[in-house]
């Protein structure tokens, strides 16, 4: 199965950050995600044996951070991935540190994980056709207090994100 962790929106932020989600994708004539599928990744871990699940979930057991406010201010894409996306212009210093915390951890377990830089965004269109220059957007924060386990499942409709597990931020 295909897992990674990462932090995401509820509620009222993740309506507005749907909406945004499809101003963006208008622009980039990209096609727009499911608005149940806005997360921000923080380590993607990739293909993990089903026997390896509960090692994984104890690696996040033992991570300790800080909650932390995210507030997403900027536009733009990653042209050259086809993908357009909303992040923070400054992202806290607390989102790093819960980000080295779970990379740490993972790699320490002897799990491959993804080893590009980390770039904190949340994907709201693929396969864009015209790319964008980043630009600043009304800001919409909240207030991070945990951060989840998914399970990646694709067939002929797509990809779907199923939460296998989360973890309070505490710290």
């Amino acid at each position: 199965m295909r897992l990674f962790f990462a932090i995401c929106p509820e509620g009222d932020v993740r309506l507005t950050l749907s909406a945004r989600r499809l101003e963006v994708a208008r622009l980039t004539g990209g096609r727009p995600t499911l608005p149940v599928s806005l997360h921000l990744t923080m380590v993607f871990v990739g293909n993990v044996p089903q026997k390896r699940l509960l090692e994984m979930k104890m690696v996040a057991s033992r991570v300790r951070a800080a909650p932390f406010r995210y507030t997403v201010d900027t536009a733009g894409c990653f042209a050259t991935a086809r993908i357009a996306w909303l992040a923070s212009d400054q992202p806290p210093q607390a989102l790093f540190d819960l980000q080295k915390a779970l990379h740490d951890g993972v790699r320490a377990a002897d799990f491959d994980v993804d080893r590009r830089t980390f770039r904190p965004h949340i994907t709201v269109a693929r396969h864009i056709t015209d790319a964008i220059e980043t630009y600043p957007i009304s800001p919409c924060s909240w207030d991070v207090d945990k951060f989840v386990l998914v399970k990646t499942e694709q067939d002929a409709s797509g990809v779907r994100y199923e939460v296998i597990d989360q973890w309070p931020l505490i710290g």
